[in-house]
């Protein structure tokens, strides 16, 4: 057991590796190609969330036996962590959907520079999947808090299951930290100072 749990922790390692080797490579490549630019920040910026979920979704199938022993009625409580999702989400989705409201109203300043741009129109849409996202996870979180099956217990169909709520999270949270760290960005822009004429 203690082998398949530092198994799983060198593999975990090692896809986080991989992605932030990948990152680095992007961001210090100027290699850009016409019609698909596979190979630059923006793409990787666009798709991190959803390859981050389908690798939490893959290493919790394969890794599904050790993970079901590690949630024993004397090990790790599935309770607390349909809870800990829950609550999270539930912070999450007020954070976002107030970055949402202020971006959305605000026309001058920073948001006003570049409001009618591709970059605006991108981050409102990365704020919306974020926001609705966040809505879906704590409405789908809630009947796993009322009934808390045992992951130990489940069977293979109903640890799939969890394996994609617990993968829909992953997707959720790497969301919200692309619409934070882009609105992050977006604030440490210092505004224009305009001349009052007189």
């Amino acid at each position: 057991m203690k082998r398949s749990i530092f198994r799983f922790l060198i593999t975990t390692s090692r896809a986080f590796m991989c992605c932030a080797a990948i990152y680095f490579a992007i961001e210090s490549t100027s290699l850009e190609v016409d019609a698909i630019d596979f190979w630059n920040k923006a793409w990787f910026e666009k798709f991190a969330p959803l390859g981050a979920g389908l690798t939490a979704l893959a290493l919790l199938y394969y890794f599904r036996e050790p993970i079901a022993t590690k949630f024993s009625p004397n090990g790790w409580q599935a309770s607390n962590l349909y809870g800990a999702v829950f609550d999270w989400a539930s912070i999450q989705s007020g954070f976002v959907f107030a970055i949402y409201g202020f971006i959305v109203t605000k026309k001058d300043g920073f948001v006003g520079a570049i409001a009618p741009g591709r970059s605006h129109t991108q981050f409102i849409s990365f704020t919306r999947r974020a926001c609705f996202g966040g809505f879906a996870l704590t409405f789908f979180s809630l009947p796993l808090l009322v009934i808390s099956p045992e992951i130990a217990t489940l069977s293979k169909a109903l640890y799939l299951l969890i394996a994609v709520w617990f993968a829909f999270f992953v997707w959720a949270f790497c969301a919200f930290l692309r619409v934070a760290f882009s609105f992050g960005i977006m604030v440490a822009t210092p505004d224009r100072e305009t001349k009052i004429a007189g």
